[in-house]
């Protein structure tokens, strides 16, 4: 440890408390719930969710904005975390997050023993 070293350090206070953020990430109908609804949703795409994420936390929460164009002109929307705002893309999130069974799992389970799990 720092003290057993004798190493001279000081705690750092960067003057943010992130429970706000955490909590826009982590709450009922915050961003993690809506990316979820919206991933089981079949009818879903990017635009969709897009909207639903402006729609319920853009002018509610305060760590939530618009995407700058800048760096990223095809950002749709932002954080702002203790040490910058960044942008995001979420073009494929929805997709990445299906996590399709690979097929050959699933021929695994069609072939097996388990008359549940065969049909």
């Amino acid at each position: 440890t720092c003290a057993l070293r004798s190493l001279d350090w000081a705690n750092v206070d960067f003057g943010m408390d992130l429970q706000k953020c955490i909590d826009m990430f982590e709450k009922p109908m915050g961003l993690l719930a809506i990316f979820e609804e919206e991933s089981l949703f079949p009818k879903a795409t990017d635009q969709t969710f897009c909207e639903k994420l402006h729609t319920n936390l853009l002018g509610k929460w305060a760590n939530f904005a618009k995407a700058n164009p800048r760096p990223d002109p095809d950002a749709h929307f932002a954080v702002i975390h203790y040490a910058a705002t960044v942008s995001y893309n979420l073009t494929g999130w929805l997709e990445k997050n299906k996590d399709p069974l690979n097929d050959t799992i699933v021929e695994m389970i069609k072939n097996g023993s388990n008359s549940l799990m065969i049909q």
